[in-house]
């Protein structure tokens, strides 16, 4: 996740430059992407959540400590039904 967060912080301060909000798809920091293998876990597999809710606390955390607070959209989850971000039993 950290080199994801380094380009999110990137193209944030880009953003902010410009005076543009930035939108945060936070799906792909978590690697959900499509181009994940089998075995990454989803949030929520099994009824269990607690690895969504420590990465939603550490993110949020990690956002606050960075001070990037100003302009920011975020994105709480697109296309959740797409087979590829979700697959089928999970």
């Amino acid at each position: 996740m950290q080199n994801r967060l380094a380009s999110v912080i990137t193209v944030y301060k880009t953003a902010r430059e410009h005076n543009g909000n930035f939108i945060l798809l936070r799906h792909g920091l978590w690697e959900l992407d499509g181009r994940q293998n089998s075995t990454a876990p989803y949030p929520g597999d099994n009824g269990d959540w607690t690895l969504w809710d420590s990465y939603l606390t550490q993110l949020c955390s990690d956002i606050k400590r960075l001070g990037m607070t100003e302009g920011w959209v975020i994105d709480i989850w697109n296309e959740p039904e797409l087979v590829n971000f979700w697959p089928t039993g999970k």
